[in-house]
């Protein structure tokens, strides 16, 4: 386990339960976990709910809701871990809001009559000004009449910087995981190691069908082998006639595709807790380094990916790389439309296409649409229970991610359309304008495609938000006519800056400018 890292003792980590915003010393708090099944203890006491399973310590996990008597308000999701003093404590919670270090003349504190018991030990004014934040006592939380803890054995319970990642604020630097499930079976790979994804690949047969290759699918322009994960790792083989998805390598030969049933989320991980397994337990060896526990995921995941699975397999991305078999395949990328003329003429005409297409995400607005992905730094999921309200209409509310905060919009409302009730792929759609952020709230997600590249439409000032509709000429994905949503014009408009005509979208193809990789789609 890696050594702990010493923390300010100014900064507090925040997290949300009944509808308020409580915080706790940083250096009091170890983790921030999936709430999981509890195993229950021999204690009557209100808000006792039973003890957590945290690396062979069993950690009672307390509800303030029962000890204060508050409404049975939300959606406990998570537990806090405080640790205070060689006791450990597990606290109910919605989920993590984020790190905050308040100046000395922001914080308020409360002194508490001899033997009341009170919790509270003082407030403080979150940076966004939304909203009071109430600091917890750990002392007094430890001290709580019949409310059993643990002790902290020799080590600790581990855990140092990653808290402040679960909480949603600084970068361990263990690299992010792109998450999926083949066959029942959930897999990690390395994000660095993936060039895309493809939300509803076409694979077709072809010659390379055989064995683990399924045949070829269509992208960017070409036709790339398309190769079945968990028949590769020989742990099976995926299920025909189900929806499937896949994610891209790239090697110095070409691309090859990796078909899986789903791509679940993108996570940051403590990969020091990954458990190794042994070589002969499978038919392939060297593919795989271990399995990495879901509670070891530092950012929120979905739940139903954490809930239903103990452990992901962690895919080795340096063994795919250098897979003889695999790079023999990337070598073999062909043109999807193959015509008359030589490979070189061939060759040149599609560098030239390539130069007049990129990624666009195709998304639902009551009808589909497509913005090119490169506008796009950041899809987050949408979940209104974490929105700070808006006033209505337009403006939904305001979210913090990254510690930043996001006015939302609801991009219907916005463009004067039907609002539709969201699907489960609801997302939200940040763009960034300078220093100020800006999310659009779409129903459903769609897929990332490519496309002609979008010439940028003409907006006259003054005209509704809704003008921006029908500005950029339609575009066509796969053998669908759709239309163009200019959301980096339209922010523009909404913050009242001046709109100027450009001869096309700006080109950058490369990698996703910040967040969660854009490839990544909610399910």
């Amino acid at each position: 386990m890696n050594a702990r890292v010493e923390l300010q003792p100014e900064a507090y980590g925040v997290f949300r339960l009944a509808g308020m915003e409580l915080a706790l010393p940083l250096a009091t708090m170890r983790e921030l976990m999936p709430l999981a099944p509890l195993t229950p203890l021999p204690c009557a006491t209100p808000g006792v709910l039973g003890g957590l399973n945290v690396r062979g310590v069993l950690v009672p996990v307390l509800d303030l809701r029962g000890v204060l008597a508050w409404p049975p308000e939300g959606q406990p999701a998570a537990v806090v871990i405080l640790a205070h003093q060689g006791r450990v404590l597990g606290l109910l919670a919605e989920g993590g809001t984020g790190v905050f270090a308040p100046s000395a003349e922001a914080m308020v504190w409360m002194k508490q009559a001899q033997g009341t018991g009170m919790l509270m030990r003082g407030a403080f004014p979150r940076p966004d000004q939304q909203g009071m934040v109430s600091l917890l006592d750990p002392e007094a939380l430890m001290n709580l009449p019949g409310v059993p803890v643990a002790l902290e054995r020799e080590g600790g319970l581990g855990v140092g910087a990653e808290i402040q990642a679960a909480l949603g604020m600084g970068a361990p630097e263990d690299e992010p995981l792109v998450l999926v499930l083949a066959g029942g079976i959930p897999f990690a790979i390395s994000s660095a190691a993936v060039h895309t994804t493809l939300l509803k690949p076409d694979v077709r047969e072809s010659a390379l069908t055989g064995g683990y290759c399924l045949g070829v699918l269509i992208h960017d322009g070409l036709r790339i082998p398309a190769v079945d994960l968990l028949a590769l790792c020989g742990l099976g083989q995926l299920p025909r006639g189900v929806p499937q998805q896949a994610f891209l390598l790239r090697y110095a030969q070409g691309l090859v595709a990796f078909v899986v049933t789903e791509i679940v989320d993108v996570a940051r991980a403590d990969q020091s807790r990954v458990v190794p397994l042994p070589e002969r337990a499978f038919r392939v060896p060297g593919l795989l380094l271990g399995a990495l526990p879901a509670a070891a995921c530092l950012t929120q995941v979905r739940a139903s990916a954490t809930g239903a699975f103990a452990h992901f397999l962690l895919v080795a991305a340096e063994a795919l790389l250098n897979h003889t078999d695999l790079i023999g395949m990337a070598g073999i990328n062909m043109p999807a439309e193959v015509g008359h003329g030589d490979a070189h003429q061939q060759g040149q005409r599609r560098d030239e296409a390539y130069a007049e297409h990129c990624q666009v995400l195709v998304y639902s607005v009551g009808y589909e649409v497509v913005t090119p992905v490169e506008q796009i730094i950041e899809i987050l999921p949408w979940r209104p229970d974490e929105a700070v309200r808006g006033h209505g209409g337009q403006v939904v509310g305001v979210v913090v991610s990254r510690g930043r905060a996001v006015t939302l919009y609801s991009l219907q409302a916005l463009l004067g359309l039907a609002e539709t009730p969201p699907s489960d792929s609801a997302s939200v759609l940040v763009l960034a304008h300078g220093e100020t952020h800006v999310g659009y709230v779409v129903p459903a997600l769609v897929s990332i495609d490519d496309a002609p590249r979008p010439r940028a439409g003409r907006v006259r000032r003054g005209d509704s938000l809704a003008s921006h509709l029908g500005a950029c000429s339609p575009v066509l994905v796969g053998e669908r006519l759709l239309g163009v949503l200019d959301l980096q014009a339209l922010t523009l408009d909404l913050l009242g800056a001046a709109v100027a005509p450009q001869p096309a979208l700006p080109l950058n193809t490369s990698q996703p400018q910040q967040g969660h990789p854009v490839g990544r789609m909610p399910a």
